[in-house]
């Protein structure tokens, strides 16, 4: 039907990739920031609306403090 949206599942939408995302986060025992990070370059360019580089400068952020917490951690 036109101008209708088509509904997504909230939980788990097209774009997590069932989950996989989530299997690799545990399998690897990543921290919040790491986890992240991996999950913006897994499903990097998949969420309609979402351009590719849009995901793999989240994960950079989300890189980038896990960084800076490493680097504060090793002042201390």
């Amino acid at each position: 039907m036109a101008g209708k949206k088509q509904v997504t599942d909230p939980v788990s939408p097209a774009h997590y990739k069932g989950d996989y995302v989530m299997r690799v986060i545990e399998d690897f025992n990543l921290d919040f920031c790491t986890g992240t990070a991996a999950k913006y370059i897994l499903r990097a360019g998949s969420k309609e609306g979402n351009p590719e580089v849009q995901d793999l400068k989240k994960a950079v952020w989300y890189l980038s403090r896990k960084i800076t917490q490493l680097e504060k951690a090793a002042r201390q």
